[in-house]
């Protein structure tokens, strides 16, 4: 996962659970603030990827990777959801 891909990911996840948090950043500012949870949570998933790989080395790149990006996304992109969000589904894809 890129940072782009986190970006999409950040995105659909604050319209889906975070609608007010995401109505407190001006429209003309969303795009830059999701770029750069974006870039974090790539740059934090690269960094986690080696920190695991050292601590767990029978694991692939590729499993070290994937455990790496889903911290990343806990920690930077899936935050508490507001309430009365809860029961909805986030959208796939863009």
């Amino acid at each position: 996962m890129g940072p782009t891909q986190f970006a999409q990911t950040a995105r659909r996840y604050w319209w889906t659970y975070r609608p007010g948090a995401l109505a407190q950043i001006p429209g003309q500012d969303r795009a830059e603030f999701f770029a750069q949870v974006g870039r974090q949570a790539a740059d934090l998933a690269e960094e986690l990827t080696w920190q695991i790989k050292d601590e767990s080395p029978q694991l692939t790149d590729a499993a070290a990777r994937l455990r790496a990006e889903d911290e990343a996304l806990r920690e930077l992109v899936y935050l508490e959801k507001e309430p009365g969000t809860q029961d909805r589904e986030m959208p796939r894809g863009r």
